[in-house]
């Protein structure tokens, strides 16, 4: 099994399963690309381009849904990403480096009374434009 990024669950296949699957037509067949990606092999030549390649190929199983598999275990699931601290309104621009670094920092270190919330994320970026202000000036 592989679980992507998008929480999107796939069945590894070998190559020998992908042709049978294949010409069967019982599912479709993707390529599984390094990125995260995927493409379907949609003719013969794609899918022995995928075996010369050494391609993973998978069968789609189906996408996690955590909200619903966490109402079923009466649990509330709040997540944050990446992304909440690069798409936020400020002048100051992070390196990508700087992100890695307040996303650890705010998954191992952060507050259980206060949480995670927009305050200790605007807290932990002013600290890491300060630290790098601090850093060039010397």
């Amino acid at each position: 099994m592989k679980i992507t990024k998008d929480l999107f669950v796939w069945k590894i296949i070998t190559h020998k399963q992908a042709s049978d699957i294949f010409h069967l037509g019982i599912f479709d067949v993707f390529k599984l690309n390094e990125d995260g990606s995927e493409s379907m092999i949609e003719s013969e030549e794609e899918l022995l381009e995928a075996y010369y390649e050494k391609a993973t190929l998978g069968i789609e199983v189906g996408q996690l849904d955590f909200h619903d598999l966490a109402k079923k275990q009466d649990i509330i699931p709040i997540f944050w990403s990446k992304n909440d601290i690069v798409d936020f309104e400020s002048d100051e621009e992070l390196t990508n480096k700087e992100v890695d670094e307040i996303f650890d920092e705010l998954a191992q270190h952060h507050d259980a009374e206060i949480g995670i919330n927009w305050d200790v994320i605007t807290s932990y970026r002013q600290q890491k434009i300060d630290e790098r202000k601090e850093s060039d000036s010397n």
